[in-house]
């Protein structure tokens, strides 16, 4: 469901050069790659890139992925036509100071798409059940509403929409169409309790 939204809101084209922010073990750079992207993913942890790497040696695919803070990104500016950050933000410090960096680096017309997981979805409570049990993940994540997630470049107008609308309770094996139903229904209905939201601006 994250990708499929993510993808409905990146808007991917052929042959455009794509940005991976905080790209982890590279499953979102791979994903671009697929849609005939040339992606250059960036992350600060060495194990997740080294994995990342793993998965491209010897292989003919479009990625490259390097070591980089996404405060500080080591590229020109207006050299990509997509930034994404997929579940990212909600454990910088600073995730503001990393939105205007990737807008930095986005050619006139490029895209910023960042998904984070929703504050007021079954999901964030799961995750902070987690952390109050002493997760080393998400003792450090903050969950965002729309309009926090819109306020991470503010002045400039994006749209979001809200996805995964069943918790992680849900038992979507065996239930894939109830699923869908439950996820069409609350995309339909603009739900606010989706675990998934997505925003995209446009410069």
């Amino acid at each position: 469901m994250e990708i499929d939204l993510a993808l409905k809101m990146a808007a991917p084209r052929t042959g455009e050069k794509a940005l991976d922010l905080g790209c982890g073990t590279g499953v979102h750079s791979l994903m671009l790659a697929a849609e005939g992207l040339l992606v250059r993913g960036v992350d600060i942890s060495l194990p997740m890139l080294e994995k990342a790497w793993e998965k491209i040696r010897g292989k003919d695919i479009p990625v490259e992925f390097q070591r980089a803070s996404v405060y500080d990104l080591p590229f020109a500016s207006e050299c990509f036509h997509l930034a994404m950050g997929i579940t990212v933000f909600e454990f910088l410090k600073k995730p503001d100071q990393a939105a205007r960096e990737a807008w930095r680096v986005l050619k006139p017309g490029g895209r910023l798409v960042i998904g984070v997981l929703g504050d007021q979805s079954p999901w964030a409570d799961f995750y902070r059940k987690l952390a109050g049990e002493g997760d080393p993940v998400f003792q450090h994540a903050r969950f965002f509403s729309p309009e926090e997630l819109m306020d991470l470049l503010p002045g400039v107008m994006g749209h979001y929409e809200i996805g995964l609308h069943f918790g992680p309770d849900f038992p979507v094996e065996g239930e894939e169409k109830r699923a869908l139903e439950i996820e069409q229904e609350g995309i339909r209905a603009r739900k606010r309790n989706g675990g998934f939201i997505c925003a995209c601006w446009e410069k």
